[in-house]
C-alpha cells in the first residue's frame, strides 16, 4: 500500500486542534460529495472518485484521496473497471494502493466474481512496479486456476529480483508444471536464499516438475544434489526408484544421514512395488 499519504494525513490531524480538524474534514467531504453530484451516471461517478483518489498529476490531498478511495470501494463491481484503468495509467507510486483497493472492492461484491477482477490483477502484474506486482500475487493466490498469471509472475521476478521469494511461493501454489523451467533455473543458479524454495516448489507441483529434481539429484555438484534430494524425497513414488538407487550407487560418500534416508525410502518403495506386483500376479485379469 501507499503509506506516505496516510502517514502525512495522520501527522496533519495530530497537529490540528479538534475544531480545525473537523473543518478540514468537512471541506474534504464536501469536495468528494460535490464531485460525485456532478455526474448522474454511476460509471462517471466511479471515474471521478478514482481520479480524486489517485490523480494523474499535481499534489494529492491525502484526506480527499482517502475519502474518495473509501467511497469508491463501496461502488463494488461498478468500481472495478475504473480501478483497472488506474492500475494501468495512474502514477506508479499509487499502484500498490490501487491493488489493495481492488481487493477490498472484490470483498464488497455480493454475488459471483466480477469479470474485471482477475484481468485487473493481471494488469497489476504486467504494469508494475514491484510493490503492485507483489500485492497482485498475494491477491491471486485464491484463484490458482487463473493460468494467464503465470507468465507475468515470472516476468516480474526477472525484472525485480526482490520479488523472487513471493513469486516462487505463488508458482508452487498455482501448481502449473510449465513453471518448472524457471524454477529449475532458480534452484541451480538463483540467489542462494531462494534455491531451496525453488526446489521445494518443484516438489510441490509434482508431475513433470519432478524431472528437474531427478536430474539434479544425480548432479556433479554436491550442494545441488543435496538440495534436490531433500526436496524430492518426501514426494517420491515407485517412479523415482531408479533415481534413488542410482544416487546411492554413485554417491555413497554423501552426507551419511541423507544417504540413510534415501536408502530407507528406496527400500520401502521397493517393498511396496513388489507387494503390488505379487498381488497383481495372484489376481489375473479375466480373458475372453
Amino acid at each position: 500500500m501507499i503509506l506516505v499519504p496516510r502517514v502525512a494525513l495522520l501527522l496533519a490531524w495530530a497537529l490540528l486542534g479538534d475544531g480545525a480538524a473537523a473543518t478540514v474534514r468537512e471541506a474534504a467531504e464536501a469536495r468528494v460529495r460535490d464531485e460525485v453530484a456532478r455526474h448522474p451516471e454511476i460509471a462517471d461517478q466511479a471515474t471521478a472518485l478514482a481520479r480524486l483518489a489517485w490523480p494523474d498529476e499535481g499534489v494529492t490531498d491525502p484526506l480527499v484521496s482517502s475519502l474518495a478511495r473509501e467511497k469508491l470501494v463501496l461502488y463494488a463491481d461498478h468500481a472495478l473497471p475504473m480501478l483497472r484503468e488506474r492500475i494501468r495509467n495512474a502514477p506508479a507510486r499509487f499502484r500498490a494502493d490501487i491493488v489493495s483497493a481492488l481487493t477490498e472492492t472484490r470483498l464488497v461484491v455480493l454475488a459471483g466474481r466480477p469479470s474485471d477482477y482477475l484481468p485487473a490483477l493481471d494488469d497489476a502484474l504486467w504494469y508494475g512496479p514491484a510493490e503492485s506486482a507483489r500485492a497482485a500475487m498475494y491477491s491471486l493466490l485464491p484463484y490458482r486456476f487463473y493460468r494467464p498469471a503465470l507468465l507475468p509472475m515470472i516476468d516480474r521476478a526477472l525484472e525485480y529480483p526482490e520479488l523472487l521469494p513471493v513469486t516462487i511461493r505463488s508458482l508452487a501454489a498455482f501448481g502449473d508444471h510449465r513453471a518448472r523451467f524457471f524454477l529449475d533455473d532458480q534452484m541451480r543458479h538463483g540467489p542462494p536464499d531462494v534455491r531451496d524454495d525453488a526446489a521445494s516448489a518443484l516438489a510441490t507441483i509434482g508431475g513433470l516438475a519432478l524431472e528437474p529434481l531427478r536430474e539434479a539429484a544425480l548432479a556433479d555438484s554436491a550442494e545441488l544434489r543435496a538440495r534436490a534430494v531433500d526436496a524430492l524425497l518426501p514426494v517420491t513414488t515407485a517412479s523415482e526408484l531408479a533415481t534413488l538407487f542410482e544416487y546411492l550407487g554413485r554417491y555413497p560418500s554423501d552426507d551419511p544421514a541423507r544417504t540413510a534416508r534415501v536408502e530407507q525410502r528406496a527400500l520401502h518403495l521397493d517393498a511396496l512395488l513388489q507387494a503390488q506386483q505379487a498381488h497383481e500376479a495372484a489376481s489375473p485379469t479375466e480373458r475372453d
